[in-house]
């Protein structure tokens, strides 16, 4: 890599800057910077993401059992806020199989922490299920069976009024 140590001590906004400034100055490169975009986008790893959610999530352990359940939903929106932009953004740009292995990353991370006394991630698992259906996008039903397995099983035994992620 090019010694660049101004570069290196720029935030991820100075960089995104200086990107843009590039990209005006020399559009010929605008394909290569393209092609190097959708490979770090592609380049999501489900079993990382589930990592992350699980240490978001981490600090509300130490939350009350008794702690109102509107309140504890806001903190895990809270912590999961990046990962619900990442796949906004990502179903927006039209990556659709890496906005679903972004929300399969979550999902795997809220399903390991569904028995957390504070903390209710089946509702936030629906949310998720919500923004990708916003966009037309689906889990493959192999990944719940999977990875979600009773959440799997929920999805052939609920009604409608009690839906599973997935359905």
């Amino acid at each position: 890599m090019a010694d660049t140590p101004l570069i290196a001590a720029c935030s991820d906004e100075e960089k995104a800057a200086v990107l843009d400034t590039v990209l005006s100055l020399h559009p010929e490169i605008a394909a290569d910077a393209e092609r190097l975009a959708r490979a770090v986008l592609d380049g999501a790893d489900s079993d990382d993401i589930a990592e992350e959610v699980i240490d978001a999530l981490t600090p509300l352990d130490d939350l009350p059992a008794e702690a109102p359940a509107e309140e504890t939903a806001e903190l895990v929106t809270f912590a999961l806020g990046p990962h619900l932009a990442t796949i906004e953004r990502r179903a927006q740009a039209g990556l659709d199989e890496s906005a679903a292995t972004v929300a399969l990353g979550v999902l795997r991370g809220l399903y390991e922490y569904r028995d957390a006394p504070a903390c209710d991630t089946f509702e936030t698992a629906e949310d998720i299920e919500r923004l990708l259906s916003k966009h037309d996008i689906e889990l493959a039903p192999e990944d719940y069976a999977e990875y979600l397995p009773d959440w799997a099983e929920d999805d052939e035994t609920d009604d409608e009024d009690d839906e599973a992620p997935g359905d």
